[in-house]
């Protein structure tokens, strides 16, 4: 297939599946989860690296907690996505599925920009899905397309965001788009006013407990 065509072809897709609006709550999302996971650590002085660790894994956690209130809180239309918690196959381990019935996608950090997470059979086999893509693009039938946006940050300082279409294989992305410009800094200070305090609360009582930690002004 010609090379211009294929590109023309995802880029359709993409919109259809990832709208501005859709890229720029996800977005907003995983900055302001960013933002609450540093300013948890910093709220903690003499932090044990453990301590610190935790701070950190919250992040996946803060992520989905934030969208899918927001998609609970959403009107109808706004978000064309719902969500479910599933388990990877043998090892149990929980993950966040948003999907609809045109496509779904999985969020997940990685270490460099351009590079898809590590192969995980959960995502090889969504890949699958998107062996009809390659010869059909938008007008596919059957299985939807699976879809990542990945993320990375250094130190918890959001560094990039990008949405892809895994290759069936899982060998690379079939196409990938940076998104990290329809971030909203005034949606996510909205959010940031909503959620933060609830959610910093329950993360500084659980590292606060188990090593009898002071909070800043305390």
């Amino acid at each position: 297939m010609d090379k211009l065509l294929q590109d023309h072809k995802f880029d359709n897709l993409c919109e259809e599946l990832f709208p501005d609006s859709v890229k720029t709550m996800v977005a907003t999302n995983i900055y302001a989860a960013c933002t609450i996971s540093k300013n948890l650590r910093d709220s903690m002085i003499n932090m044990p690296m453990r301590a610190s660790w935790i701070a950190g894994h919250s992040l996946a956690y803060f992520i989905d907690k934030l969208l899918t209130g927001q998609i609970d809180n959403s009107t109808v239309g706004k978000f064309p996505y719902d969500y479910r918690e599933t388990r990877i196959p043998k090892c149990g381990y929980p993950y966040m599925e948003y999907y609809s019935p045109k496509g779904k996608f999985h969020i997940k950090k990685v270490d460099k920009e351009h590079r898809l997470p590590t192969a995980a059979v959960h995502r090889i086999s969504n890949s699958l899905a998107n062996t009809v893509l390659l010869n059909y693009g938008s007008e596919y039938t059957g299985n939807v397309p699976f879809a990542l946006i990945t993320f990375g940050h250094k130190r918890l300082d959001l560094s990039f965001i990008e949405l892809g279409f895994p290759k069936p294989d899982y060998s690379d992305w079939a196409d990938y788009w940076g998104i990290s410009d329809k971030i909203s800094k005034e949606l996510a200070e909205e959010i940031l006013l909503q959620k933060e305090p609830e959610l910093k609360e329950e993360y500084q009582e659980k590292i606060v407990k188990r090593y009898e930690l002071k909070l800043k002004g305390e």
